[in-house]
């Protein structure tokens, strides 16, 4: 199999909640349309509350892991 991983950054603007909504309900239905041969297509969407950071880390600048996971 082959994996791609990609971080991604909402549009200024846009809540954590609408974008959320928007991958889940828009961008994620139409990608699996128009590449049917995904075997597993995940969303990790960044939680900031609870998270441990490094002391000096570079601010993060997405706010979603996607995986995509295509046959050989």
């Amino acid at each position: 199999m082959i994996k791609t991983i990609a971080f991604l950054k909402r549009k200024a603007g846009l809540s954590r909640e609408d974008f959320i909504h928007y991958y889940e309900t828009r961008h994620a239905p139409l990608i699996l349309c128009i590449a049917p041969q995904i075997c597993d297509y995940r969303r990790n969407f960044i939680v900031e509350e609870g998270a441990i950071v490094a002391p000096g880390a570079a601010a993060r600048d997405f706010d979603v892991v996607t995986e995509l996971w295509d046959p050989d």
